[in-house]
């Protein structure tokens, strides 16, 4: 670095997960010469790929991208891995006190014991995109089941209940679990839009298939990206010891992002990094905040598994698990991998977050479901727990909404991206990146590429 020269470029993308690839991967391929600097030294953020013990692969993040849930997105991620994808059936199933049943099922299909909660008849649906309240949910599916939903489903997501008890309106977490617990029903108003429109689509016979990356699990997205950007000459500084950022506060300019011993300034600056880290150069602190713990348990048996499905929803409070994923199915390799995931609040006591006891609990459960059997040996077990950031909660226990900046000034050329805590979905989250963008560099006196 020549006494801090600063290289002109068009546009610096400050992190390295996947928004920030998808940030650098657009503005290249619209010609501008584009930066991506991140602390990190491997892309992909948390939304990564590990091998255990025996080298058998796993993932930590998203586990796979629904086909065609969104067509830009499902073409995007196509195109960056060059075809190298697999289409997975998606047959997805629920557990509800101890049954598995194939998600979608008619009435037909369910326990008896549970069939029994339904209201009698054809099931009709009237909810639309109307908020699915208690009452609205008996209406449609009886007073008994309605019940059963928020008691028993609801119990088996501790971070909902602890926003009940602060005061959330029942039916903003009933939207977590609407529809996804529920039998076929005949839809009087289907939803046009957003999530609930795709769950529509499915309700109403649309089959589900899954992409996944040939090889590499699903951080091979993130590694396709990486070969795209080095291709078009996008400038990767990752890993260096001297990353920093400086900001003039009074002028409300990012002077420039420094990494591997160069400095690069631009017009525009998107920062998809951590949004702790970018309050923290604004000096606005954030609240104490008190996240979720996560925990992912990655098991590897000795022979396959017993399950009919990829993926399990569980609403069963009798086991603290919220979804069951079947990596070596995804892979298309040896069907005994198996992962088990849940979110609780660390202010309970409840769980114990040592390895083993982990282990011991996710073991009983999976011999209960029928997962694994009386023959079935672990050959290995990885145990992963940290901070669920995307449900936080305040030092007084409630819960907290998106981080809202203050006002930055009309000529600054910082451009934060700030996920909003509420939409996690790739599917939606990337077609949003486009608009952003699409509107940032259409507006007036936007700087063109060099």
């Amino acid at each position: 670095m020549k006494g801090g020269e600063v290289e002109r470029v068009d546009a610096i993308v400050v992190g390295s997960n996947l928004a920030a690839l998808v940030f650098a991967h657009l503005l290249s391929g619209w010609g501008y010469r584009t930066a991506l600097v991140d602390r990190s030294s491997q892309v992909g953020g948390m939304d990564r790929s590990f091998h255990n013990a025996n080298g058998r692969r796993f993932d930590f993040g998203f586990h796979g991208l629904a086909y065609m849930r969104s067509e830009f997105v499902t073409r995007l991620f196509t195109d960056v891995i060059d075809g190298a994808v697999r289409h997975v059936e998606h047959r997805r199933g629920m557990v509800l006190r101890g049954h598995q049943i194939p998600y979608n099922a008619p009435r037909e299909e369910w326990p008896q014991e549970l069939e029994a909660l339904l209201r009698p008849g054809e099931l009709v649906d009237p909810i639309g995109a109307e908020p699915p309240t208690e009452a609205r949910l008996a209406d449609a599916y009886g007073p008994d089941f309605a019940r059963f939903i928020h008691e028993e489903v609801l119990a088996s997501y501790p971070s909902e209940i602890r926003h009940l008890e602060f005061g959330v309106e029942p039916w903003r977490v009933l939207v977590n679990i609407y529809p996804w617990f529920f039998p076929r029903a005949r839809r009087r108003a289907a939803a046009d839009i957003g999530s609930r429109a795709y769950q529509d689509s499915v309700r109403q016979g649309r089959g589900e298939a899954l992409l996944y990356p040939a090889t590499g699990g699903f951080a091979g997205f993130a590694e396709a990206f990486r070969r795209k950007l080095e291709a078009r000459g996008v400038e990767l500084l990752l890993g260096a010891d001297d990353y920093g950022v400086e900001f003039d506060a009074g002028a409300g300019q990012v002077r420039w992002v420094q990494s591997g011993g160069r400095r690069l300034g631009a017009p525009r600056v998107y920062w998809c990094g951590s949004p702790a880290s970018l309050c923290d150069l604004l000096g606005q602190p954030l609240p104490a905040l008190d996240p979720d713990r996560f925990v992912l348990g990655s098991f590897e048996f000795d022979r396959p598994l017993h399950c009919d499905f990829t993926e399990l929803i569980v609403g069963d409070p009798e086991h603290a698990i919220n979804r069951v994923s079947f990596p070596g199915r995804l892979a298309g390799e040896e069907d005994n991998l198996v992962q088990l995931e849940f979110a609780y609040p660390r202010a309970t006591d409840r769980y114990d977050e040592k390895s083993r006891y982990w282990l011991d609990q996710w073991t009983r459960s999976l011999r209960a479901l029928g997962i694994v059997g009386a023959a079935h040996q672990l050959r290995d077990f990885d145990f992963k727990s940290v901070p669920l950031l995307y449900n936080c909660f305040g030092a007084e226990g409630e819960p907290m909404p998106d981080i809202a900046l203050r006002p930055l000034p009309d000529d600054t050329n910082l451009r934060p991206v700030l996920p909003s805590l509420r939409k996690i979905n790739i599917n939606t989250r990337v077609p949003e990146y486009l608009l952003f963008l699409a509107q940032d560099l259409c507006s007036p006196g936007a700087p063109r590429p060099m």
